[in-house]
């Protein structure tokens, strides 16, 4: 695709650093928004050698859209991610570029999560964005997650697992009614949160079990799945090899579930 001429200065940047550009000394204004929607999800740009500047155009059109305060962008980036479900570019620059839209983006990213059309890991990318933004619109991101939980899905254990999991990122122990709701409702896949005595645990409600520790190594069917499907991504080689591996160490669980909290 032809670009104009402020956004084509993006395909030259090569890597972001630590501190993100302010794009709009690019003459990048709203008016290229449907031109930075484009670069952020062009797929030949993501598949060009990583060495090459063109490769990080995409990342920089997320950061510029994010700047933007372009929420219009959220379903397509969003929907772009699922395709590079084990990519840990995704994991850290992504819902960074996102949560930079601020409390613009949270009805957005409501709506994505709570689209039940989509399958769990796919709603799952707006909780990662909706815990950087509840970094600072705290209630209006806990008000999103505690409705998800409140919600009579019993499909969908393991997001209800993960929407736990930002809680506790978020140290919300106001919310630890909702959380024991939803176990005993049975509705949540002890494999990602842990079980209620573990989450208690973790926001520091108490000190130590009551009960035996459940054994966590027998690994759910949807962890299952997603270690097969990743070998089999390995092994037909149609995925781009990870990238800076260690800025996100694992936590030893499974690729799908990056926000265990198991430990």
């Amino acid at each position: 695709m032809k670009y104009l001429e402020q956004v084509k200065k993006l395909l030259t940047l090569g890597e972001p650093s630590e501190t993100i550009l302010n794009y709009s000394t690019l003459g990048i204004d709203s008016s290229h928004t449907d031109e930075l929607i484009q670069m952020a999800i062009d797929p030949d740009l993501l598949h060009t050698d990583e060495k090459m500047p063109e490769f990080w155009s995409t990342v920089h059109a997320w950061y510029a859209l994010g700047q933007l305060k372009a929420t219009k962008a959220i379903p397509w980036l969003l929907d772009f991610r699922e395709e590079y479900p084990f990519d840990l570019l995704f994991d850290q620059d992504h819902p960074k570029a996102i949560a930079m839209m601020g409390e613009q983006a949270v009805p957005e990213l409501k709506s994505y999560l709570f689209d039940e059309n989509r399958d769990e890991v796919t709603r799952s990318y707006a909780l990662s964005c909706l815990e950087k933004i509840g970094i600072v619109y705290r209630q209006e991101c806990l008000d999103v997650i505690t409705e998800l939980l409140q919600k009579q899905e019993p499909s969908s254990r393991s997001l209800m697992g993960l929407a736990i999991c930002t809680l506790i990122h978020l140290k919300a122990v106001e919310t630890i009614e909702v959380i024991r709701d939803v176990f005993n409702r049975d509705c949540v896949d002890n494999t990602v949160s842990g079980d209620l005595e573990d989450v208690e645990i973790a926001l520091g409600l108490r000190f130590k079990r009551d009960t035996p520790k459940p054994n966590y190594s027998i690994l759910s069917l949807e962890m299952t799945q997603a270690f097969n499907k990743l070998h089999e991504l390995d092994e037909l080689e149609t995925a781009r090899p990870l990238i800076k591996v260690g800025r996100n160490d694992p936590c030893g669980s499974g690729k799908k579930f990056k926000k265990c909290c198991l430990h």
